[in-house]
């Protein structure tokens, strides 16, 4: 991996991970992820390795390129290399902020946020940012937001998310998934809270996040059968 990063290093490293595309992966992965990035079809942890060698050499050159992305996994690299690279919070915040409007998927959503430790150890601060986006007119960046949140599902902050989350105007599948996705977590980490919280508030809610939420429910090992009749009740 190069130790400086200018527009010539960063060619060079195009041409690098080009050169690590599967076609099988490739093919795999397009089924599942819609994005105008092409996709080279690399897996994940080759990926986050990728990610460390270069937070090992100058990781603030690499990320000052701001490059227009090529490819899905050249973009989620330089994810991993933001979520890692130690900043003050305020500061990586501001860089995360302009990098989300690059987010046009779910899988460069998801694996951005669950790699970003401001989050995991619910900083108030980052708590903060999370909710101002929620307000956001790019769905992709609500449902990063969203997701975001699931990390502070707890007593502290449990009732404003779910409030909040509420007030969300959704009409595109994959931020109505991440909805559903919140709420079934939520029920996981505090069942009579969100029963009673969606018990007052349900109409809240569309009919296609309700009946989202209740297939999450189901496939979730952490709710018992018992309350997942009674979510399933509460829902329908």
């Amino acid at each position: 991996m190069k130790k400086f990063w200018n527009k010539q290093t960063y060619q060079k490293y195009l041409k690098y991970l080009t050169s690590l595309s599967s076609t099988k992966l490739k093919n795999f992965n397009s089924k599942l992820i819609f994005t105008k990035y092409q996709i080279l079809g690399i897996n994940i942890p080759t990926l986050k390795k990728i990610a460390k060698q270069i937070l090992k050499t100058r990781p603030e050159e690499f990320l000052n390129l701001n490059p227009n992305f090529k490819f899905l996994e050249e973009e989620l690299i330089y994810s991993f290399v933001l979520s890692k690279f130690p900043q003050e919070p305020s500061e990586k915040l501001k860089q995360i902020e302009n990098f989300i409007k690059n987010i046009d998927n779910w899988a460069s959503c998801d694996c951005f946020v669950g790699d970003i430790s401001e989050f995991k150890q619910q900083n108030p601060l980052a708590y903060e940012f999370l909710t101002l986006n929620l307000s956001s007119l790019n769905p992709w960046c609500v449902r990063f937001s969203v997701v975001g949140l699931m990390n502070y599902l707890t007593p502290k902050y449990m009732p404003e998310v779910l409030l909040n989350i509420s007030k969300i105007n959704s009409n595109t599948y994959y931020l109505d998934m991440s909805i559903a996705w919140l709420i079934a977590t939520s029920f996981s980490k505090d069942f009579n809270f969100t029963y009673n919280f969606l018990k007052s508030n349900k109409n809240l809610f569309s009919k296609s996040i309700l009946q989202k939420t209740n297939s999450k429910v189901k496939d979730s090992f952490r709710i018992t059968p018992e309350n997942k009749q009674k979510i399933n009740e509460l829902l329908k």
